[in-house]
C-alpha cells in the first residue's frame, strides 16, 4: 500500500469521526483535530476621563478618520482597536436608544 493511500485511509477511517465522551459516541464530521483554547483579552475598564473625552467626541463625530482615531488613542492612552471598538459599540447603543424613543413616542 502506498504511503498516500495509508494516509487517506487513516484520515477517513470511521474511528476518527467519533468522540468517546464516556457516555455515548457522537458523530463528529467537522472537528477532526483538537481545538486550541484562545486566551481572551480581559475587558477594558475605561477611566471616567477617557469615557468623558470619547463621549464628547462622539457628540459631534460619529465616525472617525484613521488620523482622528490615532490622535484620540494616543491622547487617552488607548490602543487603536479599543477606540474603534468603543465607537462601534457607542453607535450601536445610540441606534438602540433612537429605536426605543421611536417606540415610546409613537405609542404613548
Amino acid at each position: 500500500m502506498l504511503l498516500s493511500q495509508r494516509y487517506l485511509l487513516d484520515k477517513l477511517s470511521p474511528k476518527r469521526f467519533f468522540i468517546d465522551d464516556g457516555q455515548s459516541n457522537h458523530l463528529n464530521l467537522f472537528n477532526t483535530r483538537p481545538q486550541a483554547k484562545k486566551k481572551r483579552k480581559s475587558r477594558t475598564a475605561f477611566t471616567n476621563h477617557q469615557i468623558f473625552e470619547l463621549e464628547k467626541r462622539f457628540l459631534y463625530q460619529k465616525y472617525l478618520s484613521p488620523a482622528d482615531r490615532d490622535e484620540i488613542a494616543s491622547s487617552l492612552g488607548l490602543s487603536n482597536a479599543q477606540v474603534i471598538t468603543w465607537f462601534q459599540n457607542r453607535r450601536a447603543k445610540s441606534k438602540r436608544d433612537v429605536e426605543e424613543l421611536k417606540k415610546c413616542c409613537m405609542f404613548p
